[in-house]
């Protein structure tokens, strides 16, 4: 976005926006979608947000980023976030899947703090 014209602290502004119709508008659009739902505009867009899956991915490796500054165990982690396989967590045997599944989220979570909060809507993570 730019200050075209004026000062973005004096008051109300009007934002306009200008897309090119290239092989990029799709994610231009959920990009602008998803900032106009977190800024109160939902009401504004007349296109339908393609729902994204990789929001559970992502949510669940804020918890785990959280957890693991908390000091949590991959064990921990895992039988909070996946109590529905309680019963697998014996490590090694066959809860290792599940402690892969536990890794690949400290991974996620870790990237996600590297790149920042733009990584998201930019899909680089």
């Amino acid at each position: 976005m730019d200050v075209v014209r004026g000062d973005a602290l004096a008051g109300p502004v009007r934002l306009a926006f200008h897309l090119r119709d290239d092989d990029a508008l799709t994610f231009k659009i959920d990009s602008l979608s998803q900032w106009m739902r977190l800024s109160g505009k939902v009401g504004g867009a007349r296109w339908r947000l393609r729902s994204d899956r990789r929001l559970t991915r992502l949510v669940e490796a804020l918890r785990v980023g959280d957890a693991i500054a908390d000091g949590a165990t991959l064990r921990e982690i895992a039988a909070v976030l996946r109590a529905d396989k309680a019963g697998m967590l014996d490590w090694p045997g066959a809860g290792d899947s599940i402690k892969s599944w536990v890794r690949r989220r400290v991974d996620l979570a870790w990237r996600l703090r590297v790149a920042g909060p733009s990584a998201v809507l930019h899909h680089s993570v």
